[in-house]
């Protein structure tokens, strides 16, 4: 079977039973989901298919930004915590290293000409 110049030319995704739509918008979005379903394999599924694969994929990514959302600032003041005490040797020695690294920003700030009103030791007294 010979090929015209004309059908070699043509899109690899244009076909009769699933047509590009016209718009430019349209079709942007149109090649997106194309693409989306052929990379993670969603174009040979039915219809009910993708939405039961979706649906999971997006109850369980809402899952799990949730908890971290919700978990994740408690966990890391945990590690925080924990890593003072295996740094310093005990939880005590936490409040001295943050009054230690709070000098020593506001060194830093004054020698590198940017020190302003704002001052480190304000939030070790919050402390």
């Amino acid at each position: 079977m010979a090929y015209t110049k004309h059908q070699l030319l043509q899109p690899y995704y244009t076909s009769s039973t699933y047509p590009p739509p016209q718009g430019t918008l349209a079709h942007y979005l149109w090649r997106a989901k194309i693409r989306f379903e052929a990379t993670w394999g969603l174009a040979m599924l039915e219809t009910w298919e993708k939405v039961l694969v979706m649906t999971l994929l997006i109850s369980l990514t809402a899952l799990v930004l949730t908890s971290a959302y919700l978990y994740l600032p408690h966990h890391l003041s945990f590690l925080r915590s924990r890593a003072a005490y295996y740094l310093f040797g005990s939880d005590k020695a936490q409040r001295e290293t943050i009054a230690v690294l709070a000098d020593w920003w506001d060194m830093a700030r004054a020698l590198g000409g940017g020190a302003t009103n704002h001052s480190a030791a304000g939030v070790v007294t919050e402390l």
